[in-house]
């Protein structure tokens, strides 16, 4: 529902799900939601459901950084982890790294909101929708991403986490593996998000 590349604005049937979903999920004081499918690094700060703006939600709580760690303290509200790569498939991190005039050029974003809602895509809308997230990183780049996002198959670039649970606290350990021959892989840790109650 929440990531820096395409899928989170253009696809029709994120938009009709994103308000029902999110009012689900502060119902049911959902602290964290594991996305798959869209090929880049996003991690949201805790979100709430609100109906009124851009994207359906807002920032409840924003993520302290320092060095390698993120931490949600006492957190009201619900962080997206997108995980980016588990192959070779990748998207570029368009609301990061792109213009507003190049995401209606190239991207279809503003023609799903005006056929769902009779909304016009404005700047204010995408600079909105990136206050939401806290991470956006795609450790790829490649020369597919010039004309649209693409599916850029050729990354070296793995990732995985370890999650660790306990009463009070969730940990999200995130991981990178670089490298194309299995022997001379090299993997480090990337980030860690923690959330505490």
């Amino acid at each position: 529902m929440f990531s820096s590349s395409y899928h989170s604005l253009e696809d029709e049937s994120v938009q009709l799900v994103r308000d029902d979903l999110m009012s689900v999920l502060d119902e049911y004081d959902v602290d964290l939601v594991f996305n798959g499918h869209d090929h880049n690094l996003s991690v949201t700060h805790t979100l709430k459901h609100n109906p009124e703006v851009f994207g359906n939600a807002e920032v409840a709580t924003a993520g302290e950084t320092e060095g390698d760690v993120t931490t949600f303290e006492n957190t009201e509200g619900t962080v997206f982890f997108v995980p980016s790569t588990a192959g070779t498939k990748t998207y570029n991190t368009i609301y990061k790294l792109e213009s507003f005039e190049w995401i209606l050029e190239e991207e279809d974003i503003h023609e799903t909101y005006e056929d769902l809602f009779g909304h016009e895509l404005t700047e204010e809308d995408i600079a909105n929708f990136r206050e939401l997230l806290l991470t956006e990183e795609q450790p790829f780049v490649s020369s597919f991403y010039s004309g649209g996002h693409s599916n850029a198959r050729e990354s070296n670039f793995q990732h995985y986490a370890v999650i660790e649970v306990s009463s009070e606290q969730v940990t999200y350990h995130l991981y990178q593996v670089v490298g194309e021959d299995l022997d001379n892989r090299e993997t480090q840790l990337v980030h860690s998000y923690v959330i505490t109650k």
